[in-house]
């Protein structure tokens, strides 16, 4: 369909998690992405993009598209996004965080509480944002246009 936007349309094609990701940050109106950012010696996310007021933002993308347990439901991707957060936190506090993933825990699980801990505005991750999800682009919207202001959750 020609009325798709381009992370639907990406999504529908059959894409990598990072090229959808991509497309989404551009789409919810974040400018200037940067792919692979470094962001100190040895430290590197996915993307760095700015909002509308110029504020750069980091993106990482945790996880793919797989058939079974996908996403931050993958102990070992949740970790490694857990990790990455922590140091990214430490070596840039000024630029928020966003986890981008295919799927998040189970609501009430052990490793969604452990998710809960680490996010929100001033922790290491300000959002956690589901690629498929219509709400969390709503949000990814926001942040883009209202910046830190916008609700993390």
């Amino acid at each position: 369909r020609g009325d798709d936007d381009p992370p639907t349309l990406a999504l529908r094609e059959g894409r990598a998690a990072k090229e959808v990701a991509q497309a989404l940050i551009e789409a919810c109106g974040f400018a200037g992405v940067e792919i692979d950012a470094r962001v100190a010696a040895g430290v590197e996310v996915s993307f760095r993009a700015y909002d509308e007021a110029g504020r750069a933002w980091l993106f990482d993308v945790a996880g793919g598209f797989t058939s079974t347990r996908g996403g931050l439901r993958r102990a070992d991707v949740l970790w490694k996004a857990l990790g990455r957060a922590s140091v990214v936190h430490e070596v840039a506090p000024e630029a928020p965080l966003v986890i981008l993933t295919t799927e998040v825990p189970a609501p009430k699980s052990a490793a969604a509480r452990m998710l809960d801990v680490v996010s929100g505005a001033g922790k290491p991750i300000f959002a956690v944002v589901r690629l498929q999800d219509a709400d969390d682009r709503r949000r990814l919207r926001s942040i883009a246009t209202q910046g830190p202001c916008a609700p993390a959750r």
